[in-house]
């Protein structure tokens, strides 16, 4: 227990001190300051596997922790996709919220669009667990869910809800559009029935629709990807979705969400399929089967399922391009893979996407990433002349070359905007340290912790699966009494900042003390909380310094 409590202290340290440095650094944007903390669990939070950290981040999302963005998007972000307007191209792709859980609090955050789902006609449990697996270093995801699913009459009752609280609250309600991603049960043996049931269900929700033909875990569903099976799918459900009543704007665009492993014939077919039948726009693309580079050497590669995050970029923006050129610009594009920038962003759009989502990069990185994307995409069409995105969509195609985003062009902007975060981040984290510890290295330090931390959860790994049930609402109540002590340590040093401001400099270092007070106050009053409901899942490791000088302190505490 010694070494544990060392170790925890440690975090406590690091995490209150990380925020007095955050309020040092961003005194004149608070707002950003709540980004910044909302995601600087985001370390601890990824020591759990990839499926319960989801989890952590949805029960998040759902008890208000997640910061609300009140600052105004640039006027150059607004777009207009299928006569619906976006407030930005920023979207969060489908598999994040399956069940239309936390929509409204995505939108909160800066969203432009939140796409749910998939979701399947029938309840489906997915593939067995583990299912989901972190490639870390690569900024990667392979998972192969299998459209587990709470199924259409669930998520009808919950997207039911948010559209009443929509029409009550009016402007108040955040901006974004919602696009509902549809799926096929597993065991179905007529999938043309399931997408047109899900339309049925939910089409009247929806700001548009999606035929999810690509997941790579659910057998036979990239089958559907083929020419004549897709034409004979794509005219039942558009035929489905014609047949129902809609009010002014008429109904819901329907898109294609297609797979990056496709031949070049098979885009062709594809597009063709598209434009026949009048497919209002395409997503670009789903997860990759494939291994590319050192992911097929990783252990974690060798897992099935599909890969997402840094290493699909590529591949992904290359068929975007040539669906783009396939169908002549005149399908909208949504284009999904790799994305963790403003540089990013931009490459796809150049590259001929209309809108831009993501997912992997959210999971690694939190909220802070909505604002600094939007940010650096904004200040990229600036730089090269465009009043807005719809002005930059498809440029590559039109100047004969890829130009800005991943290109020689864009890559000043894209280190810049890295290294001041890098910058703000790093220096906040290492005062915070300096503060509370005297370190002398803050890099050392968290890997320090981190190792010792990890150390500890391996020494439990056989008593953690029966205990995981145990405890945890005992993490959730820890974690909720943490997170209002911060808020609210948080909310009531804003005033005191603001008007310290006015009077000096002076002033300004007493209202950071103060915060600091309040917050290392309210780290103590909740560390104990943390050993509680860490303490079923982590045995500390033997033989620590730490332990050692904790026995002698206390002459009873050991191994739990």
């Amino acid at each position: 227990m010694g070494a544990l409590r060392t170790i925890l202290r440690r975090a406590s340290y690091v995490t209150a001190g990380g925020a007095v440095g955050t309020l040092m650094a961003y005194r004149n944007d608070l707002k950003q300051l709540q980004f910044d903390l909302a995601s600087s669990s985001g370390p601890l939070v990824r020591l759990f596997d990839v499926e319960t950290s989801h989890k952590i981040g949805i029960l998040a999302a759902k008890l208000g922790f997640f910061p609300r963005e009140t600052r105004p998007d640039p006027p150059s972000l607004r777009t207009t996709v299928w006569s619906r307007d976006f407030p930005n191209p920023l979207g969060v792709a489908a598999g994040f919220d399956k069940d239309a859980e936390v929509v409204e609090p995505l939108l909160a955050l800066g969203f432009g669009f939140v796409e749910i789902g998939s979701v399947t006609p029938l309840p489906q449990p997915g593939n067995p667990k583990p299912r989901a697996f972190r490639l870390q270093e690569f900024g990667a995801v392979i998972n192969r869910y299998g459209f587990n699913s709470e199924g259409l009459d669930s998520v009808a009752t919950r997207l039911a809800a948010l559209r009443t609280r929509q029409a009550q609250q009016g402007a108040a309600f955040p901006a974004g559009l919602l696009g509902v991603n549809l799926g096929k049960n597993k065991t179905s043996e007529d999938a043309a029935a399931d997408y047109c049931v899900g339309v049925t269900k939910l089409g009247r929700f929806a700001d548009y629709l999606v035929i999810n033909i690509s997941s790579p875990n659910t057998p036979g569903l990239r089958s559907l990807q083929g020419r004549k099976e897709l034409e004979t799918l794509v005219k039942q459900v558009k035929q489905t979705r014609d047949r129902m009543q809609w009010d002014a704007r008429g109904p819901p665009p329907l898109l294609v969400k297609i797979a990056p492993d496709l031949t070049e014939e098979d885009m062709k077919d594809i597009a063709a399929v598209a434009l026949h039948q009048k497919v209002d726009g395409l997503i670009v693309s789903n997860t990759t089967i494939t291994r590319p580079g050192a992911i097929a050497e990783h252990p974690v590669g060798k897992e099935a399922g599909g890969l997402s995050g840094r290493p699909l970029f590529e591949m992904a923006t290359q068929v975007l391009r040539e669906m783009y050129t396939l169908t002549g610009g005149k399908l909208p594009i949504v284009g999904v893979g790799g994305v963790g920038s403003g540089a990013d962003a931009y490459a796809k759009i150049r590259a001929g996407a209309s809108l831009v989502e993501l997912y992997s990069a959210f999971a690694y990185e939190g909220p802070k990433l909505v604002p600094r994307v939007k940010r650096e995409l904004a200040a990229l069409l600036e730089r090269d002349g465009f009043a807005s995105v719809a002005e930059a969509v498809g440029a590559d195609h039109r100047e004969g070359g890829k130009a800005g985003g991943k290109g020689a062009a864009g890559v000043p902007a894209a280190i810049v905007a890295a290294a001041v975060a890098i910058v703000g981040v790093g220096g906040a984290a290492w005062t915070a340290s300096a503060i509370n510890k005297g370190l002398e290295d803050q890099n050392d330090a968290l890997a320090a912790f981190r190792a010792e931390l990890l150390q500890a959860l391996s020494a439990s790994e056989g008593r953690q699966v029966s205990a995981q049930t145990a405890s945890e609402g005992r993490q959730v109540s820890a974690l909720t009494a943490s997170g209002q002590r911060l808020m609210s340590a948080l909310t009531a040093s804003e005033g005191r900042l603001a008007a310290a401001q006015k009077k000096g400099t002076a002033e300004v270092v007493q209202a950071v003390q103060d915060a600091k007070a309040e917050l290392a106050a309210g780290q103590t009053a909740s560390e104990q909380r943390r050993v509680l409901a860490l303490t079923p899942l982590v045995r500390p490791p033997r033989g620590s310094s730490q332990e050692e000088e904790e026995k002698g302190k206390s002459g009873s505490e050991g191994d739990s």
